[in-house]
């Protein structure tokens, strides 16, 4: 395998872990990631600010069972001791409803959504349909509106209405155990006695074993599993992208594997499959005259194109030519033997080759799924005995501070989410350092929130998004950030995927008729979480070599 060369299509967290995973599996081969920014990671970026860190993206990894993928990586790379878990705190969600913090609870659900109930005499729905018709009408129109709505706005800044509930997680689990147990509760109430059997059983077993055989024994699960509720890392998210560039491009002495090549400022321009006989040497600059000289060597004849008029998924023996522009402009052709693309629907369909690309592929590209756009602010203050500092006066519209101060206690929780029918500019805020007190250098001396806007927020100046947001922290926590806290704001264009309905089987299709070796991967496609796209990577990873 001396002579692969695979092409990564995107630095963000997705082409990194399909990059590591190559390097596993194809050990000899030639990686090269092309990133068009100056950094490695996508959306998950930590900043400083004096000695504050503040997450621009993703905030926690959630904890096990989800991400198991993520904690072998973790583990695989040594960073699994740079983890900060979370304080008992992490456990108390909340939602602001009616001007007011409500406690999510099972028991208070039941209450203030009495339909709930019903919902075990619900018939079976579609296949596939919004978050927010299957919400209404398992659970009421009451909690759609008010739960539905907010969770939706927690994960996919709004989108309710649109987006599949089939290829959205978390809704997509509830959507499974609909079609196979015919009812939610029916499937939750099956499963927890799974459980409890199970646990049964492995008292029993512990129960029953000699000390003598179990005594030196290992907690396997202690070792192997990722910490049971959400988590971060100690200097921010962006630990993990960090470590993972530096450890497949500055590998250790003794690996004997190929490093990846990393180019930054490398954007894409066109992707070609190419058939066996219509490869031409790479490497080359492309100007107007030698882009029409590789077109016209590139062509695909007939044995190497579906009835569409393109390379189909049989074309697993051709190379994959790609076109990219360097930082001054000029722009470079190379051929590789596969590829992973990962960067979103629409710049791929933009990239992929109209002459040997399915038409049908590149249309369902284009179709595949809406981006949604947020801002961030990120909020924080030095602050004493866990309570606000002396200088800290009660904020309003006209000014800064008055007279008055007011020292009240901050909110202990994960943060709260707002339904739409509030009518609040916020979607959501979280208690940073209510779950991780010990985060950056501050440590516990300092007050942190994260305050979620919706996408409109992201052509606001900046004076009045900072006023919105501790306008958002008195009015729903009755916290008062001072004139001198420290603001970090994130405005993530076109960050977050909707996947519309039948996202499923367009995916399928677009797969299928894709070439083998020319795989996707990222949030795009597979989810939209960072378990999501560190999985994806791998899969991709793996379908890449299984096929080469």
């Amino acid at each position: 395998m001396a002579s692969t060369r695979v092409a990564v299509i995107g630095g963000g967290i997705a082409g990194l872990s399909a990059a590591y995973h190559l390097r596993v599996a194809l050990p000899h081969a030639k990686v090269v990631i092309f990133e068009a920014s100056d950094r490695t990671g996508g959306w998950i970026r930590t900043e400083k600010r004096g000695n504050f860190l503040f997450e621009c993206g993703p905030a926690t990894l959630r904890g096990y069972p989800a991400g198991e993928d993520t904690w072998d990586l973790i583990r695989d790379i040594g960073i699994e001791h740079q983890i900060l878990k979370p304080t008992n705190s992490m456990t108390k969600r909340f939602i602001f409803s009616g001007g007011r913090l409500k406690q999510i609870g099972l028991f208070g659900l039941i209450k203030t959504y009495p339909e709930i109930m019903l919902e075990p005499l619900k018939p079976t729905g579609p296949p596939d349909e919004t978050v927010g018709c299957f919400l209404k009408r398992r659970f009421g129109e009451k909690f759609c509106l008010e739960m539905g709505d907010s969770m939706v706005n927690g994960i996919y800044a709004g989108g309710i209405n649109t987006i599949s509930v089939r290829s959205s997680s978390p809704f997509s689990k509830l959507k499974n155990m609909e079609m196979e147990y015919g009812s939610v509760t029916r499937a939750a109430f099956t499963i927890a006695v799974s459980r409890a059997l199970s646990s049964l059983r492995s008292l029993l077993t512990s129960l029953f074993t000699s000390p003598l055989n179990s005594k030196n024994k290992p907690n396997k699960q202690n070792a192997t599993q990722p910490p049971r509720y959400a988590y971060t890392f100690r200097y921010g998210l962006e630990t993990l992208p960090s470590a993972l560039t530096q450890h497949i491009i500055h590998p250790n002495p003794d690996d004997n594997r190929q490093p990846v090549c990393l180019k930054t400022r490398h954007s894409m321009r066109k992707i070609k499959f190419l058939a066996s006989e219509d490869s031409v040497d790479s490497g080359g600059s492309v100007g107007s005259e030698g882009m029409g000289s590789v077109d016209s060597g590139g062509s695909v004849g007939s044995e190497g194109v579906d009835s569409g008029g393109s390379v189909g998924s049989e074309g697993t023996g051709s190379k994959i030519g790609i076109v990219y522009a360097k930082e001054g402009g000029e722009e470079v052709y190379e051929e590789f033997d596969a590829a992973v693309g990962t960067l979103s629907a629409n710049e791929i369909g933009e990239a992929l080759d109209i002459e040997t690309t399915n038409r049908r592929v590149r249309e369902a590209l284009f179709d595949a799924n809406h981006m949604a756009s947020c801002t961030l602010i990120g909020v924080g203050w030095e602050r004493k005995s866990g309570k606000l500092s002396e200088d800290s006066g009660r904020f309003s519209e006209n000014s800064e501070e008055s007279s008055e101060n007011t020292n009240v206690d901050l909110p202990r929780g994960f943060g709260h989410l707002i339904p739409g029918t509030e009518g609040e500019n916020a979607l959501g805020i979280i208690w940073h350092s209510s779950i991780f007190p010990d985060f950056g250098e501050g440590g516990s001396e300092q007050a942190r929130f994260t305050i979620v806007m919706g996408g409109e927020s992201v052509e606001l100046p900046e004076h009045k998004l900072r006023t919105m947001a501790r306008e958002a922290l008195y009015k729903q926590l009755k916290v008062l950030a001072p004139a001198d806290s420290r603001f970090n704001i994130s405005r993530t264009h076109h960050s977050i995927s909707h996947y519309k309905v039948g996202h499923a089987e367009r995916l399928r299709m677009i797969r299928e008729n894709l070439p083998r070796n020319f795989q996707l991967a990222g949030a795009a496609f597979d989810g939209v979480s960072v378990h999501d796209c560190l999985s994806s990577g791998k899969r991709a990873a793996q379908a890449i070599a299984s096929n080469l």
